[in-house]
């Protein structure tokens, strides 16, 4: 009996020891990916906004009561058509004076003009003097420009009426009417929004860091938000030239091939532009490439059960994927996590 347990215990030793240099051996299994060589496209996924080809906003020329609203929100009109009317009473009032003064000057010169046809009858009888002849001559030209003085006043004041008047600047249909009649409105309020009748256009901001890439005749790829997910052709029209300082970003406008027929401005629309197409691109999960400001970007490659540091360039681009130009080659195995291993580490790859 003795004996046996000298014996038990042995194998129990025998075995903790098997265990113990079976674990402290056995290679750690880390999480890799797989270098990809494949066709990529690049894309440029945002959001953006349909409006008309023009947008323009209508203020009053001159500060006023409005006191009629001749169009509503959707309703189309004309360049030229007559939107709304200001109280003009004053100015009326204004315009009848002066055409009263320039009937009185009228009047007055038209006397001025017979009193010198007396005189000059009266001259050739030598019934007047030179200077009697000189008076009714000045008389008359100075009448006659105090009457051109007063009717210029006068259509002037006639003119200023066109400015209580507030009319369409151009073809298209009312977007939106932020006031109501009997509201004083200034030079710098907002009275109607008109868009154009033209192709919608969408326009969406691109950060500066990508927007570099974009180039008028990219295709696209739009998604109309309510519209059941359907993908309309597009491309790129307009990439503005300038950073707009307030967003970071540059204004990058598109136009549908074909647009569908009801797209009232303002929708949303998702938007995938194709900037390029690389036929055999190496590929790898951006989350696989360790980067920070000041270090040159690296992965861990599995090489001959080892973990290497590698220091790898890539296109630094908006996407779960992206394309690595130097570093390493289609077929390696990459940590998932980069700082979950150390470097030098005996490791063997769990590819899922």
């Amino acid at each position: 009996m003795r004996r046996f347990a000298i014996w038990a215990a042995a194998a129990c030793t025998l075995i903790a020891i098997v265990v113990a240099v079976v674990f402290l051996t056995r290679t750690p299994r880390i999480a890799a990916v797989t270098v990809k060589a494949e066709a990529i496209e690049r894309i440029l996924a945002a959001v953006g906004r349909v409006r008309g080809t023009e947008n323009v906003q209508v203020f009053a020329r001159t500060p006023g009561q409005i006191v009629k609203l001749e169009k509503d929100e959707g309703e189309p009109v004309v360049a030229g058509e007559i939107l709304g009317r200001l109280d003009a009473d004053t100015q009326r009032a204004v315009v009848t004076q002066r055409k009263a003064a320039a009937a009185a000057q009228r009047r007055k010169l038209e006397q001025s003009r017979r009193d010198r046809a007396r005189v000059e009858a009266l001259a050739v009888k030598g019934f007047v003097t030179s200077e009697r002849r000189e008076t009714a001559r000045l008389a008359v030209e100075t009448d006659s420009e105090e009457l051109t003085r007063l009717e210029a006043s006068m259509r002037e004041a006639e003119s200023r009426l066109e400015d209580f008047v507030i009319r369409a600047p151009m073809t298209g249909r009312i977007l939106s009417r932020p006031v109501d009649p009997g509201q004083v409105v200034t030079t710098s309020t907002v009275v109607f929004n008109i868009v154009s009748e033209g192709p919608p256009e969408i326009e969406t901001d691109v950060d500066e860091t990508v927007a570099g890439a974009l180039k008028a005749g990219m295709r696209a790829r739009l998604s109309p938000v309510g519209m059941g997910g359907a993908i309309f052709a597009g491309r790129v029209t307009f990439v503005a030239p300038n950073v707009d300082p307030a967003t970071g970003g540059r204004t990058v406008r598109l136009r549908f091939d074909m647009p569908p027929a009801e797209i009232p401005p303002g929708l949303s629309v998702d938007l995938n532009i194709s900037v390029e197409t690389i036929d055999r691109a190496l590929t790898l999960p951006r989350s696989a490439i360790a980067a920070s400001a000041g270090r040159a970007p690296y992965v861990m490659v599995l090489r001959d059960g080892k973990v290497v540091k590698q220091t790898v360039t890539f296109l630094d681009w908006p996407a779960e994927r992206v394309v690595v130009t130097a570093g390493v080659r289609e077929g390696e195995l990459v940590a998932a996590d980069p700082l979950s291993v150390a470097e030098g580490a005996r490791a063997a790859a769990s590819v899922p």
